[in-house]
């Protein structure tokens, strides 16, 4: 039976998504800084959106390289 309740992921932080995803913070910062994750800053947190998660763990480069960078999302990744 499929669990209709579960609400869908809209953001991950990045140890979230490292633990989700199996790949470190390091890896994922990394993806970040070269432009192949795109990541937020909200408040204080730097975030991905699950759409820009799935993208990368997926390997859609169209959308990862249209993905711009923020200086205050790289410098709280890096």
């Amino acid at each position: 039976m499929i669990d209709t309740t579960r609400q869908t992921r809209l953001a991950w932080r990045l140890s979230e998504l490292a633990a989700a995803s199996g790949l470190s913070i390091h890896t994922l910062r990394k993806a970040a800084y070269a432009g192949r994750l795109r990541t937020r800053k909200v408040g204080g947190a730097v975030i991905v959106l699950d759409q820009d998660a799935q993208a990368y763990l997926e390997g859609d480069e169209a959308q990862n390289n249209t993905a711009q960078k923020s200086d205050d999302s790289l410098a709280a990744t890096a």
